[in-house]
């Protein structure tokens, strides 16, 4: 333990190494050993640590952490592998703020929340997070602050409950800016790569692949908070629940806009479900192509445009300019309209009129928007 901020620097994590003494299988997975940690605080410091590699850390009592320990972390071309923590939170790190830039955080392991990083802020530059897995939730990382990721990537984590890549707590602030996330999955949970809870988010210029949900939300699941996406990709993303790319659910505010949805599938709503949003969602300029639902009535999307007992009906006049191409569901339409009261003209124009849908002849079965009779929340 240390109670000083200090640096610790290599000549390169290619050519520096500091290793501890747990042991791994052939497969990579955590065999036996490593109770200590590389560094932990007493008081209120910061490392910052450079040009070296950390793995075989590990930590197998109660509350165990993974390699470091502490306060404040700045990680520039680091590489932290094989770092975990057998009955806690932050396989490789566990802080009250972490920076990252240039880093790769490859096959850490947390029982509980953040297989690679659990902090509270969180900066990501240029680094990679491959194959991280946490036993409940935010496969690479766990975090609740001021949260801001650029041009890094996600690929392969993995979590039993929700946010396969990451887990993002309420009353955050998250910008999420030229990122990829690819094959990252939640066992049984909602968010195949990011689960945001009551968060202020804004995701662009980022893309999302192949990711996968055992819930909902195949590869962004969202609860209360508010949600932006813009000129951002979701192709192939999976969920056994609802929205094959985004659920959308108790939100404040849901705005996407110029972004592409390609090949997604769910249960229900292959591409975006909204539901129980506070203000009229808005929806414009993107392109919803080839996205599929298994049981319900919208291949795209499924929406109720904030509507509530008392209300008057689903306010869609935001949904517009939108292009649906050769969508599927299983009852035929492209878009489903859940109302609990009849929905305006002027909405029913706008959904229904304002955008172009295409749909191949075999698959045209049902009208192209459906409406759904659901039961009213409450205000």
């Amino acid at each position: 333990s240390y109670d000083k901020s200090f640096t610790l620097a290599g000549a390169g994590r290619n050519d520096t190494f500091v290793l501890g003494t747990a042991e791994f299988l052939e497969s990579g997975a955590y065999d036996s050993g490593g109770t200590e940690f590389l560094y932990s605080v007493i008081d209120s410091t910061t490392l910052s640590v450079r040009d070296l590699t950390i793995a075989g850390f590990y930590g197998d009592s109660s509350g165990g952490y993974g390699a470091l320990y502490g306060v404040d972390f700045v990680l520039d071309r680091v590489r932290m592998h094989h770092n975990g923590s057998q009955d806690g939170d932050g396989g490789a790190i566990w802080a009250n703020s972490v920076i990252a830039r240039d880093s790769i955080f490859e096959d850490n392991y947390a029982s509980d929340d953040g297989g690679a990083i659990s902090t509270g802020d969180l900066t990501l530059l240029r680094t990679t997070f491959t194959r991280n897995v946490s036993g409940v939730s935010g496969g690479a990382f766990i975090a609740d602050g001021d949260i801001s990721i650029t041009k890094s990537d996600f690929i392969d984590n993995e979590t039993d409950d929700q946010g396969g890549a990451g887990y993002i707590e309420s009353g955050s602030t998250v910008l999420i800016d030229h990122a990829r996330f690819r094959g990252n999955l939640t066992v049984d949970g909602h968010g195949g790569a990011i689960q945001l809870i009551e968060s202020t988010s804004t995701v662009r210029y980022s893309s999302f692949t192949a990711n996968d949900s055992g819930s909902s939300g195949g590869a962004v699941s969202t609860f209360g908070g508010t949600l932006k996406v813009i000129s951002s990709r979701f192709y192939n993303n999976e969920a056994s629940g609802n929205g094959g790319a985004i659920q959308s659910a108790n939100q404040n505010a849901l705005t996407i806009v110029r972004s592409h949805f390609f090949r997604n599938s769910a249960g229900y709503a292959g591409a975006l479900f909204e539901a129980g949003v506070a203000t009229p969602p808005l929806i414009r300029f993107n392109i919803f192509n080839a996205n599929t639902s298994a049981a319900g009535g919208s291949g795209a999307i499924s929406v109720d445009g904030g509507d509530v007992v008392g209300g008057a009906g689903p306010n869609l006049l935001g949904i517009t300019s939108n292009n649906f191409i050769n969508n599927t569901s299983a009852l035929g339409s492209t878009i489903e309209v859940q109302q609990c009261e009849p929905t305006s003209r002027a909405s029913v124009r706008a959904i229904t009129f304002g955008n172009r849908i295409v749909r191949k002849a075999s698959a045209a079965i049902g009208p192209k928007v459906r409406f759904a009779t659901v039961p009213c929340d409450p205000i």
